[in-house]
């Protein structure tokens, strides 16, 4: 079955459904050489599993770049700015002592460092911009054909027996989902995630609970205006009040299977690797009684050689999965989003396209997983287990100063140029375009 289109128009394919693929609808809507069609292997394209997006300062730009309404957005929503972060060393001879308050770090932006959003909130807005006829649900991609037609070479065929003729696929169905096996191939080395060998208990304590008998008084304290992270010897404790949230995590050698979301602990395991905390007892049983005894994985994607394969490209976590440290990974969607819509909207045929995944792949490739490193990075200084740096005060904050400023150094607008202007040197050098400009 061929999706009706007008024949000079290019099908964009979005296959996936999440942050990625919903923004990058509102980046290509109104845009009237091309014929966006949305599929979603899930019901409901706004359910997601994660309670908030967290969004740093040059994810707004990157949705002011997409433009007015998808720059408005957090604000029409609704929003909340998570606590800045009070480094502290939580374990050994220096244990209470700061390491670096991330409050008093230089800014760049008037948002916040983190800022949370709903994310159904988020998702309603950014496909708004779709009509009823080009959202498709629970459509779960099988498999991808190209043919020789001139026009939708692309054969997209579908569990349920559908193919859709289309002109490019664009797709983030997740760090397990069907895209990265299409444009890597599904026994490359790096196609499937690993476990990075942290794993996290995260507790919501009632409001009815005193938090200070979990944390003591020093960390539970309402107006401190903090959230407290503590850094100990393969492990740490992230606490925000506000949220009432307690969260702790520690390393592992242990041979994890990916394909299980979740794993069982116990009492006695959390206990062990948070005795050593100020109030670490509290703190394990708070973990203990509020956490259901499960612990979420810390897995990221090793680095793909590319993210496209012909006309058919992969984003967002089927492009880069990365850890969730300083929570970086919805910025990075955001991005992939605005600079894949900004490419597309000069595409006007299927050289435009070529050449618009080209760029894509050239600028964001390097991007993403320079900050999936970063996300790495933290993970390793947060735990007490960076080389050169371990759980030496003097150095945690060196490193910790030395990341915020390379990470502030990063330009959202910038890379959006150099993305068209790559693009278009693409189409001068092989003749489709008289300049370069």
């Amino acid at each position: 079955m061929a999706i009706s289109s007008q024949n000079d128009k290019l099908i964009v394919a979005i296959y996936g459904g999440g942050v990625t693929c919903a923004t990058l609808s509102q980046a290509l809507k109104d845009q009237i050489h091309l014929d966006v069609q949305y599929f979603d292997p899930n019901p409901d394209p706004t359910s997601v599993i994660t309670p908030f997006l967290s969004l740093y300062p040059q994810a707004h730009d990157a949705l002011a770049f997409i433009g007015k309404e998808a720059g408005a957005t957090v604000e029409k929503i609704g929003w909340f700015a998570e606590a800045p972060s009070l480094v502290v060393m939580g374990q050994g001879s220096d244990a209470g002592t700061t390491v670096c308050d991330l409050a008093g770090f230089p800014r760049s932006s008037s948002w916040p460092e983190v800022v949370a959003v709903q994310p159904a909130a988020f998702l309603k807005e950014m496909l708004g911009g779709l009509v009823p006829e080009a959202l498709h649900t629970n459509k779960k991609l099988v498999s991808v054909t190209q043919s020789d037609r001139s026009a939708h070479p692309l054969d997209l065929h579908f569990e349920d027996g559908s193919t859709h003729h289309v002109d490019v696929l664009i797709g983030d169905d997740g760090p397990m989902g069907v895209m990265r096996s299409l444009v890597i191939g599904s026994d490359h080395s790096a196609t499937k995630p690993v476990f990075e060998g942290y794993l996290t208990a995260v507790s919501m304590v009632p409001p009815e609970e005193n938090i200070a008998q979990y944390l003591g008084p020093s960390y539970a304290a309402k107006d401190a205006g903090r959230r407290f992270e503590r850094i100990g010897n393969k492990s740490w404790v992230n606490n925000e009040n506000s949220l009432r949230a307690i969260l702790g995590t520690f390393y592992t050698d242990e041979d994890y299977n990916v394909s299980q979301p979740l794993r069982s602990t116990t009492s006695e395991e959390l206990q062990e690797h948070f005795k050593d905390f100020e109030y670490g007892t509290g703190i394990a049983d708070a973990l203990t009684k509020f956490s259901g005894l499960r612990l979420i994985p810390e897995i990221a994607h090793p680095h793909a050689p590319t993210y496209i394969n012909g006309l058919v490209a992969m984003a967002g976590n089927a492009a880069h999965k990365m850890t969730n440290f300083q929570q970086l990974h919805f910025g990075q969607q955001i991005e992939d989003a605005m600079i894949l819509g900004a490419l597309l909207r000069e595409a006007k045929n299927l050289h435009g396209v070529a050449a618009a995944l080209y760029a894509y792949d050239v600028v964001r490739r390097p991007q993403s997983q320079w900050v999936s490193d970063q996300a790495k990075y933290l993970g390793e200084l947060w735990h007490g287990m960076a080389d050169g740096v371990g759980l030496d005060v003097a150095r945690l904050k060196a490193a910790f100063e030395k990341w915020w400023k390379e990470w502030r150094e990063y330009d959202v607008k910038e890379h959006r140029q150099d993305a068209l202007r790559l693009m278009r040197e693409r189409l001068w050098a092989a003749g489709y375009v008289e300049s370069r400009e």
